[in-house]
């Protein structure tokens, strides 16, 4: 079950105005990231609503993320840049917290034996690198993640050779 519950009716609300998503039906809380997210069904259809961290909700940091999604799109990647609210702006300030909205996207969880689909994925997950290395702004992460810091990552494949006896 989420941690966190319903966006509140006002918030709600102003976000299915401020982005034109026609009349609000229903929010249901996602799971996922350190992130509030949201699914929500509104008479226009269904639009995934992000409740940024407030660790990542810094403004020029909201804008790096929304430009390199925008940068990566114009570039060929699969990747949804957000939806620009009535004011041009991609995100919204409410009760100073930071909103983002992005069209829904149906999908479905990985499986064993969906082979193709693995193929398809290392595939993206390639050009997305490729497209990215050219991406001319920087932004560092708050800390170093478990799996890109190369000497945590060193560690975990030297301990995972180990216990398999590679």
């Amino acid at each position: 079950m989420p941690f966190h519950s319903q966006i509140e009716p006002c918030i709600l609300e102003a976000l299915c105005k401020g982005y034109d998503l026609g009349a609000p039906r229903k929010s249901t809380p996602l799971n996922g990231t350190r992130n509030r997210n949201y699914l929500v069904r509104s008479e226009r259809g269904k639009w995934f609503v992000r409740h940024r961290y407030a660790g990542y909700a810094q403004l020029d940091r909201v804008r790096f993320d929304h430009e390199a999604l925008r940068f990566l799109n114009a570039h060929g990647i699969p990747v949804v840049p957000p939806l620009p609210s009535a004011d041009g702006n991609s995100f919204t300030i409410c009760d100073d917290t930071v909103w983002e909205v992005y069209p829904f996207i149906e999908g479905v969880p990985m499986r064993e034996g969906m082979h193709g689909l693995v193929k398809e994925l290392g595939a993206a997950i390639a050009s997305f690198h490729e497209a990215a290395r050219h991406l001319p702004l920087r932004y560092n992460k708050l800390a170093p993640r478990g799996e890109t810091a190369f000497d945590g990552l060193r560690i975990r494949v030297l301990r995972s050779n180990s216990l398999s006896g590679a």
